[in-house]
């Protein structure tokens, strides 16, 4: 585990502002199955800065899916305590194996705070994790680049009115979905007129909607 403390506001960063009461804040993040296998039995690195405006010393933990991407269940595989920190700070830890279950089922990762109360403010940014021993610079990855992953979850598409029946629209997805994918309706009226979805089976929604796919 190595340390280094960070100067200045860190511009790819997610902040978590406290409540009273609040006893424990954490964040977290999933890794596929498709992106995990590669590496069963391999080092893994995970490195970037947290901020905290108090002196806390915080924890991770890594959790296997109970299935492949499936998470009503997780298992405990990996932990390990962060040295004690304050302000901006940069932080990275090996495991030097990553768990074979967690590798084929996919798993998550994430960073435990110390309570979190009223006038608190906690964050992470620039969080990366990576095959080998030792953590690398940060991947700025092109923006584009950025939202067609984003887009293997979740888009967003306007509808289309339609004054006769029957009548029909097509959409095309920006990028193949992660899953099989299913729509939300998002807003818009009856219009006396109703629509099926092709990809997703007889899934009734108005027409002259604004519709959302998800595939999580």
């Amino acid at each position: 585990i190595s340390i280094t403390t960070f100067g200045t506001s860190n511009s790819n960063a997610l902040i978590v502002t406290g409540a009273a009461g609040n006893t424990a804040a954490s964040i977290w993040q999933r890794v596929e199955s498709t992106s995990s296998r590669p590496l069963s039995g391999k080092p893994v690195t995970f490195s970037g800065w947290i901020y905290s405006s108090t002196t806390i010393t915080p924890s991770f933990n890594v959790y296997a899916g109970n299935a492949v991407d499936v998470y009503t269940a997780k298992t405990g595989v990996h932990s390990g305590s962060l040295p004690s920190m304050s302000g901006w700070t940069y932080f990275s830890v090996t495991i030097p194996e990553l768990n074979t279950t967690a590798a084929l089922n996919g798993f998550q990762i994430g960073i435990n705070f110390t309570a979190t109360g009223a006038g608190v403010t906690r964050g992470v940014g620039q969080l990366q994790l990576e095959e080998g021993l030792y953590a690398t610079k940060f991947e700025q990855r092109p923006i584009g680049l950025e939202m067609s992953l984003c887009q293997r979850y979740y888009e967003q598409v306007a509808g289309t009115s339609i004054s006769t029946r029957p009548g029909y629209t097509f959409y095309n997805y920006m990028v193949t979905k992660r899953v099989l994918p299913s729509l939300t309706l998002i807003s818009g009226g009856m219009g006396g007129a109703d629509y099926q979805s092709f990809s997703t089976g007889a899934l009734r929604c108005p027409a002259g909607v604004l519709a959302t796919s998800t595939s999580d």
